[in-house]
């Protein structure tokens, strides 16, 4: 009754506030029926894996986050610990884990601590884990559009409307922390990097008041703190898109650095290499040889456990330059598996219906004549192509795909609908219908 109170009169009215202050933004009168929409699919998640996965992920989240309550309420400190460091009387916590994978891990401490606001609700627990999912969408999409108009279908199509997009990362998934984080990093980045270009532009006069100056400090510490912050939870929950996610931030980076050409390859040449070498740093399976060999790993455990009609057919082998060889058919599977023609259950038709649209929609891209945007188009590319490359690659299964691919796929439909003439030049008012 507390934590229901708490929502009512406490949840429901700070919304209300922050829908109202938001209005003026350029997504903002899509925010609260956008919200209200990734919530309710979130309850769809779970309602769907309990009926017919027999609990899965959802409830096995959700049950070991109970267990890991009880620790976190007795002590902080041993909630940190768990598993890695913890007292004897613990021990038979460990029995009621399926999965001891720090990730998998790092999920069920974020449910407990999110249960201190909801009680042991699975369905207000799921409704938190949406709306920071929506979150980190909504910045991103909103700081794309404040600086591109013409972005406000694409960001809207690509974000909060695409079936897969809306269903797979709502809910207690491991993707819907990904895409919160993953949005609130990039949306971190963009502002950063933006202050930068202001700074270093010789048009620029610097304000000589101190308050200005402080104010400006104060919001750029801000802003690293939550790009650290996203980046951790990246690195918790999928290291490799972690690895993939700093690269693409890399190369974007190094495109807005406007300096001489020469100069800019010079650092890339430099930079690029010591980035993949401190990633193999953090994580074995991130160095070059240990990528090819997880992947491998991954690939032969995907056949042993999937049906031949479910599968995407690779000649791949355990190191490098074969995973380099597959990469074509890769990126083929990516828009093209499967298509709708190719029968299978409901999810697998739903997924074709939307890759033949997808496909359609890729096939009226133009690009246009200048080059302003020219490093954000190239850094979603670098990131959209790898991670397909990598996750097709160790999850040759059309249905886990379907899951899997979330984490590139708003970013892939971005590019494709930001490209494509027509729905670069619809206005906003067309798409109110769907709110």
């Amino acid at each position: 009754m507390f934590y229901a109170l708490f929502h009512v009169l406490i949840v429901l009215p700070a919304l209300y506030g922050l829908v109202r202050k938001l209005r003026s933004q350029p997504l903002g009168s899509i925010f609260l029926p956008g919200l209200l929409l990734k919530i309710a699919a979130g309850w769809a998640v779970v309602g769907i894996f309990q009926r017919y996965y027999n609990g899965g992920d959802v409830v096995h989240t959700f049950q070991q986050s109970l267990l890991l309550r009880e620790i976190l309420m007795e002590s902080l400190w041993r909630f940190w610990q768990f598993p890695y460091d913890m007292p004897q009387g613990d021990f038979y916590y460990l029995n009621g884990f399926p999965d001891l994978s720090p990730s998998f891990i790092f999920l069920c401490k974020a449910t407990a601590l999110i249960s201190l606001l909801t009680g042991e609700n699975i369905w207000l627990i799921s409704a938190w884990f949406s709306a920071f999912a929506f979150a980190g969408f909504w910045l991103l999409g909103n700081e794309l559009c404040r600086r591109n108009d013409n972005l406000k279908i694409p960001v809207v199509i690509a974000f909060f409307l695409v079936p897969s997009v809306v269903f797979w990362s709502a809910g207690l998934l491991k993707e819907t922390l990904l895409w919160g984080a993953m949005g609130l990093l990039f949306w971190a980045v963009l502002l950063l990097v933006a202050h930068y270009c202001r700074c270093s532009c010789p048009h620029e006069q610097p304000s000589c008041k101190w308050f200005v100056r402080t104010q400006t400090m104060v919001i750029v510490c801000l802003l690293i703190t939550t790009a650290a912050f996203a980046a951790w939870i990246l690195f918790e929950v999928k290291y490799y898109i972690f690895a993939v996610a700093m690269l693409t931030l890399a190369v974007y980076m190094l495109l807005k650095w406007q300096k001489h050409l020469w100069l800019t390859l010079a650092v890339a040449v430099v930079l690029l290499p010591l980035l993949l070498w401190a990633m193999g740093q953090l994580h074995p399976n991130l160095s070059l040889d240990g990528l090819a060999i997880a992947v491998h790993r991954n690939y032969e455990r995907m056949v042993a456990i999937s049906d031949a009609d479910n599968l995407i057919w690779l000649d791949l082998q355990p190191d490098f330059f074969s995973l380099v060889g597959q990469i074509p058919f890769a990126l083929k599977a990516t828009l093209l598996a499967p298509m709708p023609w190719e029968g299978g259950n409901l999810l697998r038709k739903w997924v074709g219906m939307e890759n033949l649209l997808l496909l359609a929609l890729a096939l009226g891209i133009r690009l246009p004549n200048h080059t302003q945007h020219l490093a954000e188009i190239i850094a979603a590319i670098v990131f959209a192509a790898t991670l397909a490359v990598i996750l097709t690659l160790s999850s040759p299964n059309v249905g886990a795909l379907a899951r899997y691919k979330v984490s590139y796929l708003p970013i892939l439909w971005l590019l494709v609908c930001s490209g494509n003439r027509f729905l670069r030049t619809l206005h906003m008012a067309k798409l109110k219908a769907f709110f």
